[in-house]
């Protein structure tokens, strides 16, 4: 057996429990967009109720992967959503609630 050290041990007091989960590192912020797009429409689609979106944190000034999802969120992907929340120990992810599902 594994041993878990101890900050996954804090970790995992604080995660919010999701069903699914979309990491865009490594991708472009159009890439990151229409992959969250996506993900969402699958999500919807086959009844997940809660996903983690892992966006990074991203540079203060300029674009970052981090801005453009948020902004996508609350713009173009509103009427598929019940609720956006802030991971409170990871300013590098966002857990969202799909609509219909």
């Amino acid at each position: 057996m594994a041993k878990r050290r101890r900050s996954d041990a804090r970790r995992a007091i604080f995660e919010v429990p999701v069903e699914q989960e979309l990491d865009l590192h490594g991708l472009t912020i159009d890439q990151g967009l229409l992959e969250l797009e996506n993900f969402i429409r699958l999500c919807m689609r086959f009844k997940v109720k809660s996903v983690r979106v892992i966006h990074g944190i991203g540079p203060e000034r300029g674009r970052s992967m981090r801005k453009a999802v948020r902004s996508f969120l609350s713009t173009r992907a509103g009427p598929w959503l019940t609720g956006i929340e802030a991971e409170p120990h990871n300013p590098g992810s966002i857990i969202i609630y799909i609509a219909n599902a």
